[in-house]
């Protein structure tokens, strides 16, 4: 279990409040004070105010002590990496030995879903702790709206500098999501030369990092940073060193052939993905550690969404909300008590609960009206876990309470339910008049989503892209988003 708050977290209750006061200051001695579009300096605060701050200093500075300053945020996000492609039980044999000593030292969430099977939609949910259906950004040419409360806006408002580098074109401000942010590097189609043909569809994750690390440099701390590495996206194209079939040719896993042989060629290369960006990440790791930054730095583990390899016929993802391309990795590491070492949390949780807990751990305010629950509540109410996909000719949504499995086809009105534990999980519905447990568990979710989808007044209004630059279009064509 998630170590409880207590007052020797920070000394005391005061000490808590002395905390709250410091990050007042900024708009009191004019720190950075952000708008929505942009950043503005704010005034200098009147003497009458500077006497009272250092009147307020001195008390509290007897009472508990210099400090503790608000902690760093850094959301690392593996594109489409599956839940169980990590290997985390042993640093020493694991093919992602980073990513074990991250999960060995912080807490890792078991039980973790994405709440959309594809990038645009699944991060908006990430980034403002709502449902797909209520950011409304869920189609090919939605963008998240302007009255979305994003994490880098609710940091930036705290005197938090700003940062996203996307190697997804989904992740860009052509589709919304600049907004209050300082710094927005895009490095989608970038040429990758492990790519056969030479092709520019996938930004190698060590050119992310590298752009974060010079970012890192001249950063004003607290800093707030989204990095979204797209390998190990397809098409699946490791270095050798990390490619087991050492230059084999493989075809985008949309176009393989479907044959248990080429399933395994294929899923070996994704995981040579896997294991290449863990070690990027690793050498992300070291350098904060050289520039003193990891010690105050809260680091997030996570992924967009999962990929499927014909478990049930499909392969990719965007085209269904089961298992494979729903579970994710999620791991959260350092910098507060209350992510005490070694925790491994089974119970479910999802993406829409990282903004209230980030915000929580920077003991910032949590806006109301979010879709997603605080995960460091000592005894968290549970809650069926939610996704949805509006994509194409897919839409469709799911609630998931272990063992059961609801899953709503919103243009033929079918409902489907399902029994993840049983011998057949997503492949037969069960008969709920076969099973009274099944017949309540049905009946359950269904009045899930339909209050979810009552709860119009968190919807916001659907937005389009405007234009989309020809850079970003290619990238997005090649990468299959767009026909």
């Amino acid at each position: 279990m998630i170590a409880p708050q207590s007052e020797t977290r920070k000394g005391s209750r005061a000490c808590y409040i002395w905390n709250s006061m410091q990050r007042l200051s900024s708009n009191l001695s004019g720190k950075r004070k952000v708008v929505k579009r942009g950043v503005v300096r704010a005034k200098q605060g009147r003497s009458g105010r500077l006497l009272l701050w250092v009147a307020l200093t001195s008390l509290f500075l007897v009472y508990c002590g210099p400090p503790k300053p608000p902690p760093n945020i850094l959301i690392y996000v593996v594109d489409t990496l599956r839940s169980d492609a990590l290997s985390l039980e042993d640093e020493a044999t694991s093919h992602t030995p980073h990513w074990a000593r991250l999960s060995q030292n912080g807490v890792t969430f078991e039980n973790a879903y994405a709440n959309a099977s594809w990038t645009r939609a699944s991060m908006a949910s990430l980034m403002t702790g709502l449902l797909p259906w209520h950011h409304s950004t869920e189609s090919r040419l939605d963008r998240l709206p302007e009255t979305a409360r994003t994490l880098a806006e609710l940091f930036a408002e705290h005197g938090y500098s700003t940062a996203i580098v996307s190697a997804n074109p989904n992740i860009s401000p052509v589709f919304g999501f600049e907004q209050a942010v300082e710094q927005f590097s895009p490095l989608y189609a970038r040429s990758n030369p492990g790519i056969v043909g030479g092709h520019e569809l996938v930004t190698p994750s060590t050119v992310v990092n590298t752009e974060a690390m010079r970012w890192f440099e001249d950063v004003q701390q607290p800093f707030f940073l989204l990095a979204l590495a797209i390998d190990p996206h397809a098409p699946y194209a490791p270095p050798p060193e990390f490619d087991p079939g050492q230059h084999r040719k493989a075809d985008a896993v949309a176009d393989a052939a479907r044959t248990p042989s080429n399933i395994d060629r294929v899923r070996e290369r994704y995981l040579g993905e896997v294991a290449f960006n863990d070690a990027s990440f690793g050498q992300l790791v070291d350098f904060l550690k050289q520039k003193n930054l990891w010690e105050n730095t809260v680091v997030i583990l996570t992924s967009d969404h999962g990929e499927a390899f014909w478990e049930y016929g499909q392969a990719g993802h965007g085209k269904s909300l089961h298992e494979e391309v729903l579970r994710v990795p999620l791991i959260l590491h350092g910098a507060n008590d209350r992510l005490a070492p070694g925790q491994r949390i089974q119970r479910p949780v999802s993406l829409v609960d990282l903004a209230p807990t980030l915000l929580d751990l920077a003991q910032l305010p949590i806006p109301e009206g979010l879709d997603g629950q605080n995960l460091l509540t000592p005894h968290p109410k549970p809650s069926p876990i939610l996704a949805g996909l509006d994509l194409d000719q897919h839409r469709l949504q799911s609630a998931f309470d272990p063992p059961y499995k609801l899953v709503r086809n919103l243009k033929t009105g079918k409902q489907s339910l399902y029994r993840l534990d049983g011998p057949t999980a997503e492949a037969i519905p069960l008969d709920p008049a076969l099973d009274p447990s099944a017949q309540e568990a049905q009946a359950r979710l269904e009045a899930v989503l339909d209050e979810s989808q009552n709860q119009s007044g968190r919807t916001l209004p659907k937005t389009r892209a405007r234009r989309i630059p020809g850079r970003v279009e290619a990238s997005l064509r090649a990468l299959g988003y767009i026909e």
